[in-house]
């Protein structure tokens, strides 16, 4: 290919074009291969955790590898592969022999991260060494509170007040309420330390979260990170499915407006104001919260679009133009791939972003009422028990549902798709007021009527990733905005009576080919791996 790919990574920044609407068909191909990348990569050589970097430094940073626990919940979650959950025991156990033999920390918020993730890590595999660090955690995070607030370091409290030292800890109180494991005085710890950082670390004018306030001199660092913006969307959410106070909500649409258009460029949200250290993780925990919210918020059809449409166009441009290849790599710079080095945090932010969009828009059922307890997502199919259980699912065990906009789920009251049946479109709490409720034994999920005119392979034999695209005219970086990497197309299927023509140059330039019937490869035409923009038509 020609010159134009030494200035890929700044024309994909500097050019705004209208969003083809266009996606990877499965996410869960770059999560797949985000975490095993990581996996080899940086784990530590006694197996105990993962290192700073992969370039040598062998740092132990407690926070990190709890955020290490929860991507791998988030693998078990989507996959369902048993390799996940052992290797979140194990790194659990890690942490605690690094940690001096215990898990509390000098950090509130690092104790937030690691119950947060144990919390998660308990409902979906019921193990109760999970819940037990989590629930004793939450004690030794209490000992912080003062004044109404969460405490940051037991080194500067009772001063140090932020956003990132109580709005996990609102979400972890929220939940362990929920499940009826605090009293109801937790509650109200979490509803006035809310109250307290929306008063006085949030923007009224345009929901921006701003860091801390030391109590002390009275004065606010204003900086916005975008994991405040993330956590405080989060706490919200967590606080309206407590109460069903529509304000909650409100203010999480404030805050996931404004962390989502103020600093995005080409789609890319927090555009190059992070860097890598603890900042490489900043922006994965935002997209963790805002997939959260665009699932469980009680929200417009289209807002929840917006968010979800958030979440997978910096999936795309970090699939396409993001990951150093082949080692899959990810650096603080979403658009563009790292050097051979890289911090784990700003991998684990990578991976955090993979399979966040692997799962944002699929429907997902819940054992417990208000989108509570053990979850599972469901791809389009259809499971009568035997399937259900392998995702996890028991008979009888379904209490809420969350269906994004377009799909639809018809769940049945007996095995193998008899009985009566209900359907859903849309979000619903309690099946059908608790008439539902631990009824369902089989169910079908319809996803939304296809616009694919083309569907692109990477591999030959429609292997590896696949995008699919409406008709339309893609240049170089409109591809990449649906996840294409640049020349790294092998085979495609095209829709009958449609045309499709690929360029080898980037804006519908260089040598071309028109097709009108599918290719299992491209070898013999010339252009494997050789495609740079294209045009596909309708008759």
């Amino acid at each position: 290919m020609s010159c134009h790919k030494s200035v890929i990574a700044v024309l994909v920044i500097a050019i705004a074009a209208t969003d083809a609407r266009a996606d990877l068909d499965n996410y869960g191909v770059p999560a797949d291969g985000l975490q095993n990348s990581t996996f080899s990569r940086f784990l530590s050589s006694d197996g105990l955790y993962f290192l700073q970097n992969n370039g040598g430094n062998t740092g132990f940073n407690f926070w990190w590898q709890a955020h290490g626990i929860d991507s791998f919940i988030d693998a078990y979650q989507r996959t369902r592969n048993t390799v996940y959950p052992t290797r979140a025991k194990n790194l659990l156990h890690g942490i605690q022999r690094k940690n001096g033999g215990g898990y509390t920390n000098a950090f509130y918020d690092d104790m937030e991260w690691l119950a947060l993730a144990c919390l998660r890590a308990y409902e979906i595999t019921g193990d109760a060494e999970y819940l037990s660090v989590s629930e004793g955690l939450w004690a030794q995070i209490k000992t912080g509170v003062s004044n109404g607030l969460f405490s940051w370091s037991t080194s500067c409290q009772p001063n140090c007040k932020n956003t990132i030292g109580n709005t996990p800890a609102i979400i972890l109180g929220a939940r362990l309420f929920s499940l009826g494991r605090v009293p109801a005085a937790d509650r109200t710890l979490i509803e006035t330390a809310y109250a307290n950082v929306k008063a006085a670390l949030v923007d009224p004018a345009t929901g921006a979260v701003w860091d801390g306030k030391d109590l002390a001199t009275g004065a606010v660092n204003k900086a916005t990170y975008s994991y405040n913006q993330g956590m405080y969307i989060g706490a919200a959410l967590e606080l309206y499915k407590l109460s069903g106070n529509a304000q909650y909500t409100a203010d999480a649409r404030a805050t996931a407006d404004w962390a989502t258009t103020a600093f995005t460029v080409n789609g890319l949200v927090f555009h190059q104001k992070e860097g890598g250290g603890d900042g490489g993780l900043f922006k994965g925990i935002l997209i963790r919260y805002l997939a959260l919210f665009a699932r469980e918020g009680n929200l417009s059809d289209a807002d929840r679009t917006r968010y979800i449409r958030v979440v997978k166009a910096n999936a795309n441009l970090l699939h396409a133009t993001g990951m150093q290849r082949p080692e899959l790599l990810v650096g603080p710079d979403w658009s563009a791939p790292p050097g051979s080095v890289t911090d784990y945090s700003s991998q684990l932010s990578g991976v955090f972003l993979e399979e966040a969009a692997a799962v944002v828009d699929l429907p997902m059922v819940y054992r417990d009422f208000n989108y509570e307890g053990a979850w599972s997502s469901l791809p389009a199919g259809s499971y009568n028990l035997t399937q259900l259980a392998a995702r996890g699912v028991a008979n009888d065990d379904i209490t809420s549902i969350t269906v994004p906009p377009g799909w639809t789920v018809t769940m049945y009251e007996n095995d193998n798709f008899s009985g009566q049946t209900l359907v859903r479109t849309s979000n619903d709490t309690f099946l059908s007021g608790g008439t539902w409720n631990d009824r369902v034994s089989s169910l079908v999920v319809t996803p939304p009527a296809s616009t694919a005119a083309v569907t692109l392979y990477q591999d030959c034999n429609a292997g590896g990733y696949a995008v699919s695209l409406p008709t339309g005219s893609y240049d170089m970086f409109a591809l990449q905005r649906a996840g294409v990497v640049n020349d790294d197309v092998s085979s495609f299927q095209l829709t009958p009576q449609h045309t499709l023509v690929l360029f080898q140059e980037f804006n519908f330039t260089g040598a071309s080919t028109s097709q009108t019937a599918s290719a299992s490869c491209l070898v013999g035409l010339g252009f494997n791996d050789n495609v740079s923009s294209l045009k596909v038509t309708a008759p």
